[in-house]
């Protein structure tokens, strides 16, 4: 279905977008400990990067830095890509290392203990082309480095299970910064749903927490893709806004 976008959708696009960040994952209480920070404020918290995937690298800075003062940095990669940058509270930057250092245990990560889990599940070696996601976490007086391949393929142990987690989580605040901003993820969240009851009025509204892909574009132009599981199958909401303000939405209901 193809319609003109709304004013609204349409705002400026700016090369930087330093907006505050609501991170899209269900809010964890006010009450999480507090995880110390390094005293440099301009020192990285929180890196994620991708490396190995054969793609020419312009930026050899991570993906994703959250700096200690919540600045959030995500640099020029590759050629076809742009430079964003946002702004997270310091309450939404000790939810998210609560996330990352209580709930998912990343300091306990033990790469040689993983490898023998996953030596004995793993029937074939992963394809050379799949990337290694880089996760480094500098806070609690402690630092760690996580690498691991093809997160999101072949079998799974509880531990990338976790790394899968906290990469989603990381891809998502990535996501809303490149949308330009929670009050963008709300409009396009909207839309969404009014796209899914269309479709199927017994079909639960999506969340914040279904985001699963989005970026605006230097041209103007949008991609932002809703989606979730119920364990059989994947229900999902793509819509693509052209630079000129034409909109393609998909719904879909595939089989997993």
């Amino acid at each position: 279905m193809r319609m003109k976008s709304t004013k609204l959708m349409l705002a400026g696009v700016v090369l930087s977008i330093l907006a505050m960040i609501v991170l899209p994952v269900p809010a964890l209480s006010a009450q999480v400990p507090t995880y110390q920070l390094p005293q440099n404020s301009s020192a990285p918290v929180i890196t994620l990067d991708y490396q190995g995937n054969r793609l020419t690298r312009i930026n050899d800075a991570p993906t994703l830095s959250i700096l200690a003062n919540g600045k959030v940095l995500m640099p020029q990669s590759y050629a076809h890509t742009r430079a964003y940058q946002g702004q997270i509270s310091q309450l939404e930057l000790q939810q998210l290392l609560d996330f990352i250092i209580r709930l998912n245990r990343i300091f306990d990560y033990d790469p040689d203990m993983v490898k023998r889990k996953l030596s004995s599940v793993r029937t074939q070696p992963l394809p050379a082309h799949f990337s290694t996601t880089v996760i480094r976490v500098n806070a609690a007086n402690q630092e760690k480095e996580i690498r691991y391949a093809a997160v999101g393929h072949g079998p799974a142990v509880t531990e990338t299970n976790r790394v899968r987690a906290i990469t989603k989580r990381l891809e998502q605040l990535m996501s809303v910064v490149k949308l330009g901003g929670t009050a963008e993820l709300t409009n396009w969240l909207n839309a969404a749903n009014q796209e899914l009851a269309l479709k199927s009025s017994s079909a639960a509204p999506f969340k914040a927490e279904d985001l699963e892909d989005a970026v605006r574009r230097e041209d103007g132009s949008v991609h932002v893709r809703f989606a979730r599981t119920d364990g059989t199958s994947i229900t999902s909401v793509t819509t693509d806004l052209t630079a000129d303000g034409e909109r393609l939405v998909t719904v879909a209901q595939d089989n997993q």
